[in-house]
């Protein structure tokens, strides 16, 4: 089986596309590389795990020319990367004992730590200006601005706050856990933060792109089908319900491509328990793609962005459970 484009019809007939190139890779020496984040540019970002200095968790940046830098930081005993941007400088969070400390990486090297006195702080997500967005403590999101000014925020209605994306404009998305239900939320630069309540429970809003548009997930009062929804940067909301063979799956981007906004995740498709890529264009068209072959259960294709100009990048687990990137070129 070749690496190949394969559409599923949700409503009408999928955009025509040209066959995308898969460039498929490795963290040299590693035996696991892990794609966390892509930037507009193509720089990606994520964690491998190799034997030596290093150890478990390390990380790497990889630029659009192929070449990769793999780091460490010093004391820990391990690294989840979570965010990168075009100059290169990735963000996350790293363990040091019982403590977890979020930390920013400029591309010279230099790591900065975010800390909130003995709280856990996880960066998760860092946009082109050097804005970092994350969590701290059980209850606070926070924004670290590039002069290292942490702001926490938080909303009476929350009991917690879970962060997951922020644009070029510094906007925030999120979840927002309620007395009966959770929420997705939009968090403004001024601060201003709005919940966004699909018709249903337990929802998240999970992406965001430049325009302002938010996409997330939810479960229906009854039952436990899943549906999705698109928010439309002045607050109109879309919902649609994903494909019956979609077993568990993910959502983990949004960029409005030529027009063209696109949701991206990964979903495990039954019967076969294999994992696909997906895309749900604007016009409700849902297509899979693979980034290799696989053909034992639960290994695949895994989704972690797409950017503006439709690359999109993730992970590929090939049968004998070995992790890789790949990035797909339109």
């Amino acid at each position: 089986m070749r690496t190949a484009l394969t559409a599923f019809l949700l409503l009408a007939a999928a955009p025509a596309l040209a066959e995308p190139a898969i460039t498929m890779f490795d963290v040299p020496g590693a035996t696991l590389t892990s794609v966390s984040s892509v930037s507009q540019s193509g720089v990606v970002a994520g964690n491998y795990d190799a034997s030596g200095p290093c150890g478990e968790g390390c990380g790497f940046v990889r630029t659009p020319d192929g070449t990769i830098t793999t780091f460490s930081i010093s004391g820990a005993d391990g690294i989840d990367v979570t965010g990168v941007n075009d100059s290169g400088a990735v963000t996350g969070f790293y363990f040091q004992g019982s403590q977890v400390i979020g930390f920013v990486r400029t591309a010279d090297g230099t790591v900065t730590e975010i800390r909130r006195g003995h709280k856990r702080v996880t960066a998760e997500d860092i946009n082109q200006s050097g804005i970092v967005s994350g969590e701290m403590g059980d209850s606070k999101g926070f924004v670290r601005m590039p002069d290292g000014t942490v702001t926490p925020f938080k909303s009476n209605r929350c009991s917690a706050i879970e962060t997951f994306g922020i644009n070029t404009a510094g906007a925030v998305v999120g979840e927002c856990d309620g007395e009966s239900s959770s929420y997705g939320f939009l968090r403004q630069p001024d601060g201003t933060m709005s919940l966004i309540r699909p018709p249903g429970i337990d929802a998240g809003a999970f992406a965001l792109d430049d325009d302002g548009s938010v996409a997330g997930y939810y479960f229906k009062r009854h039952g436990s089908a899943t549906d999705g929804y698109v928010r439309d940067p002045d607050g109109t909301l879309h919902t649609f319900r994903f494909p019956r063979n979609f077993g568990s799956f993910g959502l983990t981007g949004l960029a409005t491509v030529n027009g063209d906004r696109r949701m991206v995740g990964d979903a495990v498709t039954f019967p076969g328990g294999l994992w696909h890529g997906w895309i749900r264009h604007d016009d409700g068209t849902i297509e899979l793609f693979d980034a290799g072959e696989g053909t034992v259960a639960n290994t695949g294709t895994f989704v972690a962005g797409i950017v503006a100009s439709g690359l999109i990048a993730g992970n590929f687990v090939d049968d004998n459970k070995v992790v890789h990137g790949y990035i797909r070129t339109p």
